[in-house]
């Protein structure tokens, strides 16, 4: 198939609109340079898509991947973790992110916890201790995995102890996270899964999806055991929304304010990134770009200033960072 062909975007009556790199601001003949290299790079990158203006203009897929098929998202649901909590405080149902931790807990008598909020869970700066990626995934000392082979992974994260006082130290917890699935379900009553279905997705046209859970039957919401799939298409939407100042088809699905403040930057992360609430962001040539991340290559990447969103699906284990290669090679030649 002709390399031009396949970055050629199909009109699926997903309520995506679509429309030519040129009409976008993109030439075409760089997209059919990176989309070779995607091509060439196929066992790593198992789909990308791009969007701008509200118009997808280019999408290329590999193997058996295609734009309808689900993909496991990993840690790019604490992104969408977090857009939930802000659903949540706007509808009222949580007072706000510095609502204490503990008190979606009264089972839980953990004195030296009482100050975490849940602003530092989404920060990754809870104090909890916590070792999760300085070890591999495989072994027994890594918290994350001692956390998946125990019967209430709940109980687990609350009654570790603390290595730093809340707001402190960035230190990535996926077993903190995860505690919002509980603390979603006791503020409104319902699971997170169908909150999420109910507030987020049905909104947003996406009825195909699946989600992984815990030994008590919590959806992994922070992407343990793979956490939520879905198709790039439909992740697309939710950068989409997000560009659009979290109004969908001419409606509100989650307040600007948050999106705001969640996506500001609170503490120095990693590697010269910044870590707000859930989501990553750094600068290219001081054009401000913000990510959700899951492990092996997954993410959704916007970039405001030029109402761009991307999406990458892949299966990258050894960490080449190939998909920030293609979408910097993009930002800095397009």
């Amino acid at each position: 198939m002709d390399i031009l062909e396949r970055i050629t975007p199909r009109n699926m009556a997903d309520g995506i609109s679509v429309g030519a790199p040129d009409d976008c601001g993109f030439d075409e003949r760089l997209l059919s340079r990176l989309f070779k290299d995607i091509v060439a790079e196929s066992e790593l990158i198992h789909g990308a898509v791009f969007a701008r203006h509200g118009k997808l203009f280019a999408e290329a897929y590999s193997g058996e991947f295609g734009a309808d098929v689900l993909h496991p998202l990993l840690s790019v649901c604490k992104s969408i973790a977090s857009l939930l909590l802000g659903i949540a405080i706007q509808q009222g149902q949580i007072e706000s992110e510095d609502t204490h931790l503990l008190d979606f807990f009264p089972e839980i008598d953990e004195p030296d916890k009482r100050e975490i909020r849940l602003s530092h869970v989404l920060t990754h700066t809870s104090g909890i201790d916590w070792c999760e990626l300085g070890i591999p995934y495989d072994e027994p000392a890594n918290s994350h995995s001692a956390m998946e082979n125990s019967p209430d992974w709940m109980r687990f994260v609350l009654t570790r102890p603390m290595a730093h006082a809340p707001g402190d130290v960035f230190v990535y917890n996926t077993g903190a996270y995860h505690l919002l699935s509980s603390v979603l379900q006791r503020a409104t009553d319902i699971p997170a899964d169908i909150f999420a279905e109910k507030f987020l997705f049905n909104p947003l046209g996406i009825e195909k999806l699946s989600w992984t859970r815990d030994a008590m039957g919590f959806p992994c919401i922070a992407g343990s055991a793979g956490g939520l799939s879905l198709a790039p298409r439909s992740l697309l939407k939710i950068g989409l929304m997000i560009l659009d100042g979290g109004f969908y088809d001419d409606k509100e699905i989650v307040d600007n304010g948050w999106l705001e403040r969640s996506m500001s930057p609170v503490v120095l992360a990693e590697r010269g990134l910044k870590y707000g609430y859930g989501w990553w962001s750094w600068q290219i040539r001081g054009i401000q770009c913000f990510s959700a991340r899951g492990y092996g290559g997954q993410a959704l990447v916007i970039v405001p200033e030029l109402d761009f969103a991307a999406v990458f699906t892949g299966l990258d284990l050894a960490k080449t960072k190939l998909w920030e290669k293609i979408f910097h090679r993009l930002l800095i030649e397009a």
